[in-house]
C-alpha cells in the first residue's frame, strides 16, 4: 500500500521579543553603515542586503523602558542591542522568516548612549526592506519588569528550540510554559497563546502527543477569544495534523475543515495550500481517492505560484499515491517522477526515500518484482540512515511480500519479523492506550501477512512450531491496549512500584522518543551536521543506559510490577493452562484474503484454514443480523435459518473433531464476528422443524467471548490483593427521562444516534426486572436505585465497588464516530424524590445523567459481573486488532471480571425474563456463561419468546 507525505504547516506569524543577557562584546562590523538616531514617532524604512549592518543610536536615562520594533519586509534580520560599555545585552531572531516583527525591549540600568544593530540572518541574503521604529520610551514601571521577564523566557525558548537537540527541546517547552504564565499575569493573551502554541508544536515534535493536544487546545481558546485569526487557523491545522498522524481521521477533517476558510479569508496562501494538501491526504487515507485528488489539485497550483518547492514535491507525491490506489499506475509513476528530482534538488532525503519506496510499490503491483526490489533497495538504506523507522518497516514488509510470492518463505519471514520489531518499538512510544490502539490498527495488515506466512510455513514444514508462532502473532495483533489496561488496573501504585520510580520510567521513555525524533529530523537533511548527529547519538546512548538502569531497579525492587507493566501476549501453553477439560477456545483471524481458525483445548492445538472467504462470512453475518432484526416476522425466519446453518458450517464445523465432549466455547472474534452471537448458529440442516426445536448452538455449548486469549489469561490470574465484595447486588433501573438539554452530553449522544433530539421513553419493565431479581437475595445484600434515584451521582459515589453483581437496566447510547459520547443514560432532568430525598436535599445535582465511557474507566469495581441490560451496549467503535472499543472494555478496566452486553436493540419485557432467569441460575451456583445458556433454554422451552430476537441479544464478555 502506498504511503502519503504530510505537510505539517507548523509556521506561526509571531513577534518574539528579546532577552537581556550578558555576552562577550561584539566588534563592529567593517561593513556597518553610518549610525542614525532613533526618535519616537519617526519610523525609518531602509533596504538591507547580505553582509551589511545598520546601526542606530538610543539615548537612555537610568530606569527608562525602551521597546524597538523591526518589521521585516522581505528579509530575515537579527536585531542586537549594546550597552554604553559596548557589551551586547540583547540579541533577537524569532522564527518569523522574512516577514513579521522582531521586538527588542529593555530597562536601562545606567544612563548613556545605547547601540542597536540590524543585520541579515544570512551573510549572502538577497536585498530586502525593513522598518525600524522606537515604539516606546518612558520611565519603567513594575509591569515592564514582568514583561521583560516574560520576553526573556520566550526568547530563551526560541534559542533552545534552534539548537534542535532533545534536551534543549524539553527545556524549550518549560521556557514556553514560563512565558505563558508571565504573559497571563500581564493579561497579554496573544503572547500567552503564542507561547502555548509553540509548547504544543515541540511536544508533538518529540512524540508527546497528548501534551501537544493540551497545549494546542489552550492556545486555540485564547486565539479565538482575542480574535487572532492567523493563530486560530494555524493551531487548528496543527491539531488536525496530530489527529491524522494518530489515525483519528474524522477528527482530523473536523479541525482542518475549520482552518481552511480562515486561511482563505485572511489571504494566507501558504496556509491554504498546506491545509488543502492535508485534507486531501486524510480523504486518501479514508479511501476517498477522487475527493483527495480534488484537494491536491487545488493545493498544487498555489504551491507552485508561491515558489514552495518542498510543498510542490509533497503534493506531487501524494497525487501519485492517490492514482496508485485507484489503479492508474502509469499516472502514479508520472507524478512520482516529477516529485523525485525536486526532493533530491532541495536535499529532502526523507521525501526522496518515501517516493522511491512508493515507486517500488507501483512496480510490484505491475508484476515487475525485480524493478520493485531495485527501488526498495535504494530507499531502505536512506530510511535506516535518517532513522525513519515507520517507513523502514513498510519497505521491509513490501520486500517480504515479494519474497513470499517467489516462494522464498524463510527470507520473507526474516524481513517481516524485522518490520514488526520496528512497529512494536513505534507502538510502545505512542502516548496512551487509545492512540497505541489506533496506531497498531493501521499496521494490522503486516501482522495478518505474518500470520498467513507462518501458516504457509507450517503447511510446508509441519511440526516445526510455525503454527504456535502464528497463534502468538495473532495475539500480538489484537487487544494489546486492553491487555495493558487490565494489568495496570490490577496493579495499584500502592501495591507495586513507588510513584517516583514510575515517573522516572515514564520520563526516560519519553526522552528516548524525543531524541529519536530529533535524529530523524537532522539525518533527513541533505547535509546533516556531524556535530549535531554525534551529540544526539551520545544523548540517545545516555538515555538508553538510564532506561536500563531504571528497569533493573524496578526488577529488583518491584518484580510483580515488572512482570505486569508490559505484558507479553501469551502462547498456546499459557492458554491451555487456564482451560478445563470441557472448554475449547476458538480464535478467528479474518485477513483481507483468508479466514483462519486457531482451536485450543487443554490437550490439543490446531490452526485451520476455513473454506469460506472473509467476504462471504461478512455477507452471511450481515444477512443473519438483518433477518433477526425483523423480530417475530416469521417470513424472514427461513432466511435467518439458512445463514445460521451456513455460518455454523463456515465457522464451527471445521473444528468439530476437537470439540467432542466439550460443554463450553470461548470465542475470540475478529472483524464482523464481533457482531455475531454464535449461540444462534444452527448445527443441523432442519429447515422444516418448529423454531422451538431447532438445533441452536446454545443447546450444546455455553458460550463466552474475550477480545483475545491473552486477556482471558489475564482475567484468570489470581488476585491476592483484590478485595472481596461485601454485598451481592446493586441495581440502577427505570430512570426518569426528562427533556434532554441539546448542549448536554446526553443531548449530543442522542443526536449522534438519530440525528435529532428525542426524549427517551421510560422502561417500565426494568423496575419490575430488578425488583424480581432482588427478591432472590436477602434485603441486607441488595441496594436498588430506582426512578429518580437511578442517578449518575449514585454510581460515582463508590457504592458499586461493594457488590458482586452490578446491574444497569437503562437506555444505552452508542456513538461510533465519537466514542466518548457513548454511555448509559440514567435519570435526566428530574428532581429527587422518595427515600433518598431527605438524604440528598442539600446536595447539588452536578452530573448530566450520561455515564460515559471515560467516566466508567474511573470507577473501582470488584464485581464478578456487570450486566448492561440496555440496547447495543456491546458495540462501539471497531478498531482493527482491538475488537469493539466501548462500554465492555471500560467496565473490564474498572475491575469487572465479566460483562453481559447486548448486540442489538432489545425488547423490554423479554429482557426482564432473560435477566431473572440468568440471576436465578447464578444463585444456584452455576457459572456465568452456563447460567446465561440455561436462561435462554428456559425461554425456548416455555415458548413465549421463541424468536432469537428476544433470547439471543445478550452475550458474556470476559471471564466465564
Amino acid at each position: 500500500m502506498n504511503r502519503m507525505v504530510w505537510s505539517l504547516g507548523m509556521k506561526m506569524a509571531i513577534a518574539f521579543v528579546a532577552i537581556a543577557v550578558s555576552v562577550v562584546s561584539v566588534r563592529p562590523s567593517p561593513q556597518q553603515a553610518e549610525p542614525r538616531d532613533l526618535i519616537p514617532t519617526t519610523p525609518i524604512e531602509r533596504e538591507l542586503r547580505g553582509g551589511e549592518v545598520h546601526v542606530y543610536r538610543l539615548a537612555l536615562e537610568a530606569g527608562q523602558y525602551v521597546r524597538v520594533v523591526v518589521a521585516q519586509r522581505g528579509i530575515d534580520v537579527v536585531v542586537r542591542l549594546f550597552g554604553p560599555d559596548g557589551r551586547q545585552i540583547v540579541e533577537m531572531d524569532s522564527p518569523t522568516g522574512t516577514h513579521g516583527e522582531e521586538s527588542v525591549a529593555h530597562v536601562a540600568e545606567v544612563a548613556g548612549t545605547y547601540r542597536l544593530e540590524v543585520a541579515p540572518l544570512e551573510k549572502d541574503a538577497p536585498p530586502g526592506r525593513y522598518e525600524v521604529r522606537l515604539e516606546e520610551l518612558r520611565p519603567a514601571i513594575e509591569q515592564d519588569r514582568t514583561r521583560i521577564a516574560a520576553d526573556r523566557a520566550l526568547a530563551e525558548a526560541v534559542l533552545l528550540y534552534a539548537q534542535q537537540t532533545a534536551d534543549a527541546l524539553r527545556k524549550a517547552i518549560g521556557k514556553f510554559e514560563e512565558a505563558a504564565r508571565l504573559y497571563r499575569a500581564l493579561d497579554d493573551r496573544r503572547k500567552e497563546a503564542e507561547s502555548l502554541h509553540w509548547a504544543g508544536f515541540i511536544s508533538h515534535l518529540i512524540g508527546e502527543t497528548r501534551k501537544a493536544l493540551e497545549y494546542y487546545g489552550q492556545a486555540l481558546a485564547i486565539h479565538r477569544a482575542v480574535g487572532n485569526r492567523q493563530g486560530e487557523a494555524t493551531t487548528l491545522t496543527n491539531i488536525g495534523a496530530v489527529y491524522a498522524a494518530l489515525g483519528e481521521r474524522q477528527k482530523a477533517l473536523e479541525y482542518l475543515g475549520q482552518a481552511l476558510p480562515i486561511f482563505r479569508a485572511i489571504g494566507d496562501r501558504q496556509g491554504e495550500a498546506t491545509t488543502l494538501n492535508n485534507i486531501g491526504q486524510v480523504y486518501s487515507d479514508l479511501g476517498e481517492r477522487q475527493k483527495a485528488l480534488e484537494y491536491f489539485g487545488q493545493a498544487l497550483p498555489i504551491r507552485r505560484a508561491i515558489g514552495d518547492r518542498q510543498g510542490e514535491a509533497t503534493t506531487l507525491h501524494n497525487i501519485g499515491v492517490a492514482y496508485s490506489a485507484l489503479g492508474e499506475r502509469q499516472k502514479a509513476l508520472e507524478y512520482y517522477g516529477q516529485a523525485l528530482p525536486i526532493f533530491r534538488a532541495i536535499g529532502d532525503r526523507q521525501g526522496e526515500a518515501r517516493t522511491l519506496s512508493n515507486i517500488g510499490a507501483v512496480y510490484a503491483a505491475l508484476g515487475e518484482n525485480q524493478k520493485a526490489l531495485e527501488y526498495y533497495g535504494q530507499a531502505l538504506p536512506i530510511f535506516r540512515a535518517i532513522g525513519d523507522r515507520e517507513w523502514e518497516a513498510s519497505a521491509l514488509g513490501r520486500i517480504a511480500r515479494i519474497e513470499r510470492d517467489r516462494g522464498e518463505l524463510a527470507q520473507a519471514r526474516t524481513r517481516i519479523e524485522a518490520a514488526l520489531e520496528l512497529i512494536e518499538s513505534l507502538r510502545a512510544a505512542a502516548p496512551g492506550p487509545e492512540l497505541r490502539a489506533t496506531f497498531l490498527a493501521s499496521k494490522r495488515d503486516d501482522y495478518e501477512f505474518y500470520i498467513d506466512l507462518l501458516v504457509q510455513l507450517d503447511e510446508r514444514e509441519p511440526g516445526r512450531g510455525h503454527d504456535r508462532a502464528a497463534f502468538q502473532a495473532s495475539e500480538r495483533a489484537r487487544a494489546r491496549s486492553l491487555l495493558e489496561l487490565l494489568t495496570e488496573a490490577r496493579m495499584e501504585v500502592r501495591q507495586g512500584i513507588a510513584p517516583e520510580l514510575k515517573e522516572r520510567e515514564r520520563a526516560v521513555h519519553a526522552r528516548i522518543t524525543g531524541i529519536q525524533s530529533q535524529l530523524l529530523r537532522v539525518m533527513s537533511r541533505a547535509k546533516p551536521n556531524p556535530a549535531e548527529v554525534a551529540a544526539l547519538e551520545e544523548a540517545l546512548k545516555r538515555a538508553d543506559a538510564e532506561r536500563e538502569q531504571v528497569e533493573l531497579e524496578i526488577r529488583r525492587k518491584h518484580p510483580r510490577y515488572a512482570a505486569l507493566q508490559y505484558p507479553v501476549p501469551v502462547g498456546v501453553s499459557a492458554v491451555q493452562e487456564v482451560l478445563d477439560e470441557q472448554t475449547a477456545l476458538l480464535e478467528y483471524v479474518l485477513t483481507r484474503e483468508r479466514a483462519l481458525l486457531f482451536v485450543i483445548t487443554r490437550a490439543d492445538f490446531r490452526v485451520l484454514r476455513l473454506g469460506a472467504s472473509p467476504a462471504t462470512i461478512r455477507e452471511r453475518v450481515e444477512k443473519l443480523r438483518a433477518a433477526i432484526a425483523e423480530g417475530p416476522q416469521w417470513t424472514a425466519f427461513s432466511n435467518y435459518v439458512l445463514n445460521a446453518r451456513w455460518l455454523y458450517q463456515d465457522l464451527i464445523q471445521p473444528a468439530e473433531k476437537w470439540l467432542a465432549g466439550k460443554r463450553k466455547l470461548i470465542i475470540v472474534p475478529d472483524g464482523i464476528l464481533h457482531y455475531l452471537p454464535f449461540e444462534v448458529l444452527v448445527t443441523k440442516s432442519e429447515l422444516t422443524v418448529e423454531p422451538r426445536e431447532l438445533s441452536y448452538l446454545v443447546r450444546d455449548y455455553a458460550v463466552g467471548y474475550v477480545p483475545s486469549a491473552s486477556v482471558l489469561v489475564e482475567l484468570s490470574r489470581p488476585e491476592a490483593e483484590r478485595s472481596k465484595p461485601e454485598k451481592t447486588l446493586v441495581a440502577y433501573a427505570d430512570p426518569v427521562y426528562g427533556e434532554p438539554d441539546e448542549a448536554s452530553a446526553v443531548g449530543k449522544a442522542l443526536r449522534s444516534m438519530w440525528g435529532e433530539l428525542r426524549r427517551l421513553p421510560r422502561l417500565p419493565y426494568s423496575r419490575q426486572e430488578v425488583e424480581r431479581i432482588a427478591r432472590l437475595y436477602p434485603d441486607a445484600e441488595v441496594t436498588l436505585f430506582l426512578g429518580t434515584d437511578a442517578r449518575e451521582e449514585n454510581v460515582k459515589s463508590g457504592e458499586p465497588a461493594r457488590y458482586r453483581f452490578v446491574h444497569f437496566a437503562a437506555h444505552g447510547v452508542l456513538n461510533e464516530k465519537q466514542p466518548q459520547y457513548s454511555g448509559i443514560v440514567l435519570t435526566v432532568g428530574a428532581t429527587r424524590s422518595g427515600s433518598s430525598a431527605a438524604r440528598d436535599q442539600a446536595k447539588e445535582v452536578t452530573e448530566d445523567g450520561l455515564l460515559q465511557v471515560y467516566e466508567i474507566f474511573n470507577l473501582k469495581l470488584t464485581a464478578d459481573v456487570v450486566v448492561l441490560s440496555a440496547c447495543e451496549t456491546g458495540l462501539g467503535r471497531e478498531v482493527r486488532g482491538e475488537g469493539m472499543v466501548g462500554l465492555t472494555r471500560a467496565f473490564l478496566y474498572a475491575g469487572a471480571q465479566a460483562v453481559v452486553v447486548s448486540l442489538w436493540k432489545v425488547a423490554d419485557p423479554a429482557t426482564a425474563e432473560v435477566m431473572m432467569r440468568f440471576y436465578r441460575q447464578m444463585k444456584a451456583g452455576v457459572g456465568k456463561a452456563e447460567a446465561l445458556r440455561r436462561a435462554r433454554l428456559e425461554l425456548l422451552r416455555e415458548g413465549r419468546y421463541l424468536h432469537p430476537f428476544y433470547w439471543a441479544p445478550f452475550v458474556l464478555v470476559g471471564g466465564a
